[in-house]
């Protein structure tokens, strides 16, 4: 079940992420680490600039080490349309399968940049959490094929970049 909470927090992380609300980089996250938040197009970029943020602006790499994999299948009593992402989870005799067992890569991002937001006032040395991981840093990895992208991370900044703490939300491996 803990999978699946973090499979969620994953979801509602990059959803957060789409809001476009960079101007709310001060506030704090639930355990109190400044939230550093992530401009992945440029009006995003230049509105914060007209805001009086720094911005540290990144390559976004490319990369295919992340995988997600997906059955699309029709409950034969309703006609409702599902996706699968576990193994165990569909059966076949009550689904009729419209896109079998198929793996993608599911960090991909419109834009080859991005651009962590800077508040004025961050300190050398302060802990914060990166809300948008632009680097590509692994989370953990399932024993059905998944390899899971750390899309949010607490880092500390060096007066130039952060140095991103994996290990502070990194799912680890899964079995399953």
């Amino acid at each position: 079940m803990a999978f699946f909470r973090k499979l969620l927090d994953r979801f509602r992380n990059y959803l957060d992420s789409l809001e476009g609300e960079e101007d709310k980089s001060h506030k704090t996250s639930d355990n109190t680490l400044r939230v550093i938040k992530t401009a992945r197009n440029l009006e995003a970029m230049n509105n914060s600039i007209k805001k009086g943020f720094k911005l540290v602006v990144k390559e976004v790499e490319q990369t295919d080490k992340f995988k997600s994999k997906y059955k699309l299948a029709q409950y034969k009593k309703t006609n409702e349309i599902m996706q699968f992402g576990d193994y165990r989870a569909s059966n076949d005799r009550d689904y009729n399968t419209l896109i079998d067992w198929t793996s993608y890569n599911p960090a991909v991002f419109e834009n080859p940049y991005a651009a962590y937001i800077i508040p004025k006032d961050l300190k050398k040395g302060e802990r914060v959490l990166l809300e948008d991981l632009i680097e590509h840093y692994v989370s953990g990895t399932w024993n059905q094929g998944d390899v899971f992208r750390l899309s949010r991370s607490e880092a500390i900044w060096n007066g130039k970049d952060f140095d991103v703490d994996v290990s502070s939300y990194a799912m680890g491996d899964i079995i399953g």
